[in-house]
């Protein structure tokens, strides 16, 4: 066993320990930036909604951090026999991953697992070889294509979530689960930035994921995925959040650069400024395709409003329109790169004034993202989750060098 197995393997046990006992995790308290944020929105009753980072910096000699594979890994361990896993995977090396998969598996839960086409590695070929037609691997008309909802060239089903009908997590169990992450189930996503939103106690949101997965599974070819609505997403008020997914194609059925077909775009679109309003994203990409998201924050900075982005991989035109806009912009690229995919919206939105909007998930911004690859983007409105995820970009932020 190598070092980092032995490592992940002991933290994995103590992980599974906590949840045992009965005691929650703790969650590392961030400070939060900006405005303070008005009292949590109003969940139904039995939903919660736990967030979850990582943070490499916890150690300075490998720069890795397992927390959300462990939370992942303990939500598996602890489901029931007799209830349902479906997990959406995009890629996969972590044993550990497997082996709680297929424990799963061998005592009773019944597994699924979506994978991408595109990786061929030996997690994924032990899943293949233990769940026989419980496994789909995603693939396509053309040997390019590895989406499992996408039929484009070059697609990939680049989504990360996993559903549980019943489990435990912080030692209290729990129905109708959706954990979704901008992580993959890889040892590099333990070096980069990421985040986890686990979802319990709702079934809309569960039933929504579930039909997603399903089409994923079955590969119902569609290369503009709109699920329940016209934007491509399905809500709950329950849960308090709205769910987008891609591929979205543009208005002629193609992949061209389109304002009125980005989603980033478009739920950008609804911030008309207001006291104190600010913009603050976290992304791991922001390349071309995706010009109408530059429109949109500048426009957004010209109404008075900051904008703060801190990125690892921007291409030289979008980072040269938005400087020249007045958006700040920090590199966020040694030791930890950021592999998050979130931003937070403040003020005046859809008309309602001193309103926080949270959006995160597996869509980066590059045209890939809306047009090509299977994918999903998680709107909440919850204010506890929000400060959350404020803390966490304060603390990315203080890392990153001004450009």
């Amino acid at each position: 066993m190598t070092s980092c197995s032995r490592k992940l393997a002991a933290v994995v046990a103590i992980q599974i320990a906590v949840a045992s006992c009965g005691e929650k995790a703790p969650d590392a308290a961030l400070p939060v930036t900006g405005p303070p944020a008005a009292p949590s929105a109003a969940l139904g009753a039995g939903v919660t909604e736990v967030t979850v980072f990582n943070d490499p910096y916890v150690d300075q000699v490998n720069w890795e951090d397992y927390t959300i594979h462990n939370r992942i890994i303990s939500l598996v361990r602890n489901t029931p026999a007799g209830q349902y896993i479906r997990a959406a995977i995009h890629s996969i090396t972590v044993p550990a991953v497997t082996d709680a998969l297929l424990d799963a598996h061998n005592s009773g839960v019944n597994v699924y697992v979506v994978h991408s086409g595109h990786d061929n590695g030996t997690q994924g070929q032990r899943l293949a070889a233990a769940l026989g037609d419980r496994y789909t691997k995603c693939r396509g008309s053309a040997s390019d294509v590895e989406g499992c909802i996408s039929n484009r060239s070059s697609s990939l089903m680049h989504s990360k979530f996993f559903t549980f009908s019943q489990t435990v997590d912080g030692g209290v169990s729990k129905p109708y689960v959706v954990a979704v992450t901008s992580a993959n189930m890889t040892h590099a996503q333990a070096r980069l930035y990421n985040n986890l939103v686990i979802i319990g106690g709702d079934q809309t949101t569960y039933d929504g994921y579930k039909n997603v997965f399903t089409d994923m599974r079955y590969l119902r070819k569609n290369n503009n995925y709109l699920v329940d609505d016209p934007d491509g997403s399905f809500s709950s008020s329950a849960a308090a959040l709205k769910s987008y997914f891609s591929p979205r194609a543009d208005s002629n059925g193609g992949t061209s650069e389109q304002a009125s077909t980005d989603v980033v775009a478009n739920t950008l679109g609804y911030l008309s400024g207001g006291s104190g309003c600010y913009v603050k994203a976290a992304q791991n990409m922001f390349t071309s395709g995706r010009d109408p998201i530059a429109d949109e924050l500048i426009r957004i900075r010209k109404l008075g409003c900051t904008v703060q982005l801190a990125y690892t991989n921007m291409d030289s035109g979008i980072k040269a329109r938005l400087k020249d806009g007045g958006v700040q912009l920090r590199l966020v690229d040694s030791p930890a790169k950021i592999h998050h995919k979130y931003y937070v919206v403040y003020g005046t939105y859809a008309g309602t004034s001193g309103a926080y909007r949270l959006f995160t998930g597996s869509h980066n911004w590059s045209g890939s993202a809306l047009r090509i690859n299977d994918e999903v983007l998680l709107k909440l409105y919850d204010r506890t989750v929000i400060n959350a995820f404020l803390g966490n970009f304060g603390t990315i932020w203080s890392r990153g060098v001004a450009q």
